[in-house]
């Protein structure tokens, strides 16, 4: 009986905690590329809804240009700080809802040319087409 208790709670935990740690994943493998400058395979890993925003060449011009010649950023560092499971989130107030949405709080730290600073950053993971997707909130 205490093996079956045992058994079903393990089965139970690892269920519901599964979809956290793939999102983490997500979030992982969009900042490793951003830190490695592949920013053409970070922005595969955009959500359609923010595809819309940029092509790709933009993203990738806008994204070096960002950090690496107006702030003088070379690399960076980064922490994944918190993560929250979302019923409904949408990106602004003309956006869907879209459903099961994790928020994870991504820490980046840098040096640039005005100093040492840390961004704070809410990004946002949803399935699209069975794929976990990185949105931000505009």
């Amino acid at each position: 009986m205490v093996v079956v208790l045992i058994l079903g709670f393990s089965f139970y935990y690892v269920w519901t905690h599964w979809p956290r740690h793939e999102v983490i994943q997500t979030v992982k493998e969009f900042y490793d590329d951003e830190q490695g400058g592949d920013y053409g395979s970070a922005w595969t890993l955009l959500h359609p809804q923010i595809k819309k925003k940029f092509t790709q060449a933009d993203y990738i011009e806008k994204r070096t240009t960002l950090f690496m010649d107006d702030y003088g950023v070379k690399g960076f560092s980064y922490k994944i700080d918190d993560v929250d499971h979302l019923k409904k989130w949408r990106v602004n107030a003309d956006s869907p809802y879209l459903k099961d949405v994790y928020r994870v709080t991504v820490i980046q730290s840098f040096t640039g040319i005005f100093g040492k600073a840390q961004l704070y950053k809410d990004v946002y993971v949803a399935k699209d087409q069975g794929e976990w997707k990185i949105l931000w909130e505009y």
